[in-house]
């Protein structure tokens, strides 16, 4: 799993559940964000100047594009003067309610992926990701959300706006089970990965063309567990 990205939490101005069908996750100057980046986690404080710090400081600027009625956009300036973009939204229904159905809340992003990142002296990076996506009934229709996503492709060592270093991580069904939580006012009900990375390759580009310099092959074993789940 690539750990960069933003993240929507329950809102925390919802105090009880209602009686009826009601909008859950609906935005709300009180609603909480977490941000994964740089090997660590970081609750998000709003500021009065409608920007973001992390609750532990760290003395960066955390704002969105403020689009409304959801942010599409989240962007990081760090201490170095370092830029990250977070512009990949993953999307999903969800509602609040004993008996609410996904299909009747609300449609909006969850989780917003990092994209790109550029340094002070101008020397950017992008990010691309593969989506697992579902559909899901909402208002008598249906809507794309996304279970996962995984990192496919970085892009790096730009020349005149095209990237000269890419590397690449190929996908394969995984093997073992995957559990994750469910939660029916949700969907979708789970935030379940069914891939594994099974290879990393990269390329630099000359001549026209992109060569490989490298690549790794993943193997991986399922022995470390029997199916009582303790050690083997």
């Amino acid at each position: 799993r690539f750990g960069r990205n933003i993240t929507k939490r329950f809102s925390s101005f919802q105090e009880a559940e209602p009686e009826t069908c009601e909008p859950w996750y609906e935005y709300h100057a009180a609603d909480e964000y977490s941000l994964s980046l740089g090997g660590a986690g970081h609750d998000l404080v709003a500021g009065t100047d409608g920007s973001y710090h992390t609750a532990e400081e760290t003395y960066w600027q955390v704002w969105n594009d403020e689009e409304k009625p959801y942010p599409l956009g989240w962007y990081v300036r760090t201490r170095d003067g370092s830029v990250y973009s977070f512009t990949q939204s993953l999307w999903q229904t969800i509602c609040w309610g004993e008996k609410c159905a996904p299909e009747d809340g609300e449609y909006q992003p969850y989780r917003w992926l990092l994209t790109g990142a550029e340094d002070p002296h101008g020397n950017t990076t992008a990010y691309s990701y593969t989506t697992q996506v579902v559909d899901c009934p909402f208002k008598g229709d249906e809507v794309p959300a996304e279970e996962a996503a995984y990192l496919s492709e970085i892009r790096y060592n730009f020349l005149d706006g095209s990237p000269r270093t890419r590397i690449q991580f190929a996908l394969g069904p995984r093997e073992d089970d995957s559990y994750a939580a469910a939660n029916a006012q949700r969907c979708p009900s789970q935030l379940k990965e069914l891939y594994k990375l099974d290879r990393i390759t990269m390329s630099v580009y000359l001549d026209g063309d992109w060569v490989t310099v490298r690549t790794y092959t993943l193997t991986y074993s399922y022995d470390t567990y029997d199916d009582e789940g303790s050690d083997s």
